[in-house]
């Protein structure tokens, strides 16, 4: 039976990092993962306009501890929430077209994700947290 209280769909953030935390631990024991870069997604930022009752600080939480994760177990982050809202900052109009329904990626939200991914990957940035805005 599908949960219809958006504040019961998410997973107390606690719970959120330890499972953040034992993936990370899991990809490092891995032999062939050793020597591996980890990454991280933040979630992106929600529509409240086209999403009723799902309130955007909760993905803000959620993106924060990925956040702190990165701090603890030296992971890079592609912060792709932060990268939404200073898009949206910019022009509300351009970040309505980041998502198909005020949450799930659009081509141009997918965009926005695999540039900053690349450049991430590549190793154009000489940081960890990256905020990928300005496109």
């Amino acid at each position: 039976m599908p949960v219809t209280d958006p504040e019961k769909r998410h997973i107390p953030k606690a719970d959120y990092k330890a499972n953040l935390l034992e993936l990370i631990s899991i990809a490092r024991e891995a032999e062939r993962f050793k020597e591996a870069d980890i990454f991280i997604v933040t979630p992106p930022m929600v529509d409240e306009e086209k999403n009723k009752g799902v309130k955007r600080s909760n993905y803000a939480e959620y993106a924060a501890v990925a956040c702190d994760v990165e701090k603890e177990s030296k992971v890079f982050v592609i912060d792709v929430f932060n990268a939404f809202q200073e898009i949206e900052q910019k022009s509300k109009e351009e970040y309505k077209l980041l998502t198909d329904d005020g949450l799930h990626l659009s081509v141009a939200g997918y965009k926005v994700c695999l540039v900053h991914s690349a450049s991430c990957c590549s190793g154009h940035t000489s940081h960890t947290h990256l905020a990928l805005g300005g496109l």
